[in-house]
């Protein structure tokens, strides 16, 4: 089933003109990751980092939103192209 889903997620994403897949896992789901090699996907060196809303860690302040306007542009930057996101809020 994994297989499956795997592989259809990724043909939607070249269909859709997607030059990468990225995905995240945690280094304890071993069987998942094996799937995700033998998918073709290359374990990258990166940091994945939380903002906790609701829950902050001990000794952080619970989080008090800004004033912001109802849509805000942010840069992505892949592959040596600019791309933006926008983030309905």
């Amino acid at each position: 089933m994994g297989k499956l889903l795997g592989e259809a997620a990724i043909s939607r994403a070249a269909e859709a003109g997607a030059k990468t897949v990225d995905l995240t896992s945690r280094p304890d789901r071993e069987a998942a990751n094996r799937l995700h090699e033998r998918l073709g996907f290359e374990k990258r060196e990166t940091l994945v980092f939380r903002f906790h809303i609701n829950s902050p860690p001990e000794g952080r302040a619970p989080y008090s939103p800004p004033k912001c306007p109802k849509q805000i542009r942010l840069p992505c930057l892949t592959d040596r192209e600019m791309h933006s996101t926008y983030i309905a809020v």
